[in-house]
């Protein structure tokens, strides 16, 4: 099996890497790109799996939350192979639990009006 013309390697070798790649997590979906494009996609049920890929890749992912989901950092991330490998992970925040009324009556009152804002 030889690299394209374009410089990337087969698909079946893109599985094989990646099937060989025994210290990182285990993707739960893996796609191409459509013919015309050189897309590799890797998908995780949980943000630290992609983290360690983004890292593996040399381009970590910085995380962030948005509502109830928390987001890996990026999804482009860099070639590999031959591939621009796009890591796509998302997952429920967990909370640490709820604010007695006292003390958010107290950080309200630190906050001033940029609570209203933040909070509903």
């Amino acid at each position: 099996m030889t690299a394209a013309d374009d410089g990337r390697q087969p698909r079946r070798v893109m599985l094989a890497l990646v099937a060989l790649a025994v210290d990182l997590p285990v993707p739960t979906t893996v796609a191409f790109g459509g013919t015309e494009h050189d897309i590799f996609c890797l998908g995780f049920e949980r943000v630290a799996d992609g983290v360690a890929w983004a890292a593996y890749l040399g381009k970590p992912a910085t995380p962030y939350v948005k509502g109830e989901l928390r987001y890996l950092g990026h999804r482009s991330v860099t070639r590999w192979h031959g591939w621009l490998v796009q890591l796509d992970a998302a997952e429920p925040v967990e909370r640490d639990g709820e604010l007695d009324p006292d003390t958010i009556e107290g950080l309200r009152g630190i906050a001033g009006p940029a609570a209203d804002e933040a909070l509903p």
